[in-house]
């Protein structure tokens, strides 16, 4: 090959690299950093480019789509800047883009990932309790970003420490054979840079307490060391009151296949199902059981699934006994689906199935969270009166729900005759 035809063939190798980009003096300054930011804080996202052959123009891509800009989310020369984050709608990867004005060839930075901090509510959940141990678990509402959420536990007033028996393992405490010492109040406090929280509601832990069947087997005696301290393992509407651990266990092959999902977010006014699959072996059939649905710990359904019923409880062919108090809510003895025809905003909370065997302790499926996706409304409805004051300084009063929640603005006409 002579010198003439190399040089063409190097001249034409140097086009076809440098024509899908910049000049190879081109190049990013300074590019978008992934951060951390507290809800409703503002946020900028830094960004600049060199081009010795052009001015730039710059856009910016959020989770691969263009920027709408308004007044929250506007450019700043270069950079991007978001006046008040808001997790269901910023989190996510964020791009820049320059563009050269004289050739339109396009250079995008690598995303950078914006990660929302906020803490909304804590609340202490029983994993399990028997002689052996206690184990809750601080669950929270809430996102850290790259920071751990930092969880305290406190007996009554007292705050806890991994020490003898106590054993904190980031969100739950486990205690070892528990003894009277060990009774009280259990609750938790989760912190993050959004704030503090503590749950609102604690367990509490007896470890004496012992409790028996409402209806004890055929031939059942009690143990003289119970003494006169008894109590029925069956609360309210059938509940166990927290006191299950002196019981037995259930059969391991009568079991909950599948329980409600961990988490179900729908919108106020659809329908919705939670499942609890169970499988009833054939020589348990003709046995007391009852499957039942639990809503923050409270009895909200439950229907016979064994031979007999038991007395004192409503036996149907397929629908629970409360029906009557909500016919929105239909429990389904063949599956264990619990379905709601029409979602409404207090229907949001946990919900746990439970299997019972007369005389055992219940089998309980994993929790699952039903969120409510609430309409916007005023809570009362506005309506439309003339003020007649006294006073030189008047209140009104609006307010609104919804999900989420809804920020309030105030409008001020005139109208002839008042001001």
């Amino acid at each position: 090959m002579d010198m003439d035809v190399m040089m063409i063939s190097m001249c034409i190798l140097a086009s076809t690299l440098m024509a899908p980009g910049w000049a190879s003096t081109s190049r990013f300054l300074r590019v978008p950093q992934s951060q951390s930011i507290v809800e409703n804080e503002a946020d900028d996202f830094g960004c600049e480019a060199t081009d010795p052959a052009s001015y730039l123009h710059y856009e910016w891509l959020h989770n691969g789509r263009e920027i709408a800009y308004d007044k929250r989310i506007y450019r700043v020369g270069s950079h991007l800047h978001i006046e008040a984050v808001q997790r269901e709608e910023d989190v996510g990867d964020y791009v820049c883009i320059a563009t050269s004005l004289a050739s339109g060839a396009r250079e995008a930075s690598p995303p950078a990932k914006l990660s929302v901090i906020y803490l909304e509510s804590a609340s202490v959940r029983l994993l399990g309790s028997n002689r052996n141990e206690l184990l809750l678990k601080c669950h929270v509402e809430g996102a850290s970003g790259d920071e751990p959420l930092q969880i305290e536990w406190y007996r009554n007033s007292a705050r806890l420490a991994s020490w003898g028996n106590v054993h904190l393992e980031q969100h739950r405490l486990l205690v070892r054979q528990p003894s009277p010492s060990d009774d009280g109040l259990y609750r938790c406090t989760a912190s993050n840079a959004a704030g503090r929280v503590m749950s609102k509601q604690g367990y509490v832990y007896q470890a004496n307490i012992k409790c028996l069947p409402r209806l004890l087997k055929k031939n059942q005696k009690l143990p003289e060391s119970w003494g006169k301290q008894i109590f029925l393992c069956r609360g309210k509407r059938g509940g166990s009151g927290g006191l299950d651990q002196a019981l037995s266990p259930a059969p391991e092959d009568l079991r909950i296949v599948q329980g409600p999902a961990g988490q179900l977010l729908i919108k106020e006014g659809d329908s919705a199902a939670l499942s609890c699959l169970y499988e009833l072996p054939a020589e348990l059939q003709n046995q007391r059981i009852q499957l039942r649905w639990r809503k923050d710990g409270k009895l909200l359904r439950h229907v016979e699934l064994g031979g007999r019923p038991i007395p004192g409880h409503a036996h149907d062919s397929g629908k629970d006994a409360l029906l009557r108090e909500d016919a929105r809510l239909v429990l389904h003895k063949q599956n264990g689906t619990l379905s709601f025809a029409s979602i409404i905003a207090s229907d949001a909370g946990q919900y746990q199935c439970q299997l019972q065997l007369e005389g055992h302790a219940p089998l309980n499926s994993s929790p699952g969270l039903l969120e409510v996706i609430e309409q916007l409304k005023f809570v009362p409805q506005p309506t439309s009166k003339y003020l007649e004051l006294d006073a030189a300084v008047a209140k009104v009063h609006c307010k609104a729900q919804g999900t989420p929640s809804p920020q309030v603005q105030w409008l001020r006409s005139r109208t002839s005759g008042h001001s």
